[in-house]
């Protein structure tokens, strides 16, 4: 019975790991698509896109600072190309 549990703590343990690199994984991309987003030396579409996949990331994840900070970015960069009616939707 013993051995059961201290198995059992075991496979739990490393799940609970496995899940915490997932998501660091997952907050270095949107990390660096947010840098992409905020590159002067791509066009205002290839930044867009960046944003929007960072946007994307930060709703799987559910962490607020990451939402927020993605679509301040996103917002942004409808503003400089025009494009009202995504902003409103941001």
């Amino acid at each position: 019975m013993r051995l059961l549990i201290i198995i059992t703590f075991f496979i739990l343990l490393f799940y609970q790991s496995n899940a915490q690199q997932n998501n660091i994984a997952k907050l270095d991309s949107i990390i660096y698509y947010r840098d992409l987003s905020k590159d002067n030396k791509l066009s205002l579409e290839e930044r867009l896109s960046f944003a929007l996949k960072a946007s994307d990331l930060s709703k799987y994840l559910d962490i607020d600072s990451t939402k927020v900070l993605n679509n301040r970015s996103l917002s942004f960069l409808y503003l400089m190309l025009n494009d009202y009616e995504p902003f409103k939707k941001v």
